[in-house]
């Protein structure tokens, strides 16, 4: 019987402060059966001065996503950018070429990724059928999506 109640009190406790410390929000991973776009969500704020940077390989993205994944801090949502870099080489923040993969997503270390990847995949292969470009250029060694974020709370 003391366990029990000692059980609810720590639960109730837990609750109270993952609602009081963090947005309730934060209790929902993202991205683990559908895709999330930032537009469809109040953001009530957005740190456009700390958006950090990852590099993911085409040839080992579901696993490079998954570490990226697991690198993000486990309390917080995160805007992401999604941009396809054809060529290593020609990869530079400043010039060269990218394409933007879609509009902004959101995600936290819960999110799926193998959902992110299929994701990705299937946006890059429509990227390539709209632009009429040869698929080769996602076949190669070389090419990289580079993935900007920072964290965001929304309502």
């Amino acid at each position: 019987m003391l366990l029990e109640y000692f059980s609810i009190i720590l639960i109730l406790y837990i609750t109270y402060k993952n609602t009081s410390i963090y947005s309730l929000s934060l209790l929902t991973p993202f991205c683990q059966n559908e895709i999330h776009f930032v537009h469809d969500f109040n953001v009530k704020s957005l740190n456009y001065r700390e958006v950090k940077g990852s590099v993911l390989n085409l040839k080992s993205l579901t696993l490079d996503i998954s570490d990226f994944l697991n690198s993000l801090n486990d309390t917080d949502n995160y805007w992401v950018n999604l941009s396809f870099y054809p060529d290593l080489t020609g990869y530079n923040i400043d010039e060269g070429i990218n394409l933007s993969i879609s509009t902004p997503i959101l995600i936290n270390r819960d999110s799926s990724s193998l959902l992110l990847t299929q994701f990705i995949m299937s946006r890059l292969y429509t990227m390539i059928d709209m632009y009429y470009l040869d698929d080769s250029i996602i076949n190669s060694n070389s090419s990289i999506i580079v993935i900007k974020f920072t964290d965001i709370e929304i309502q």
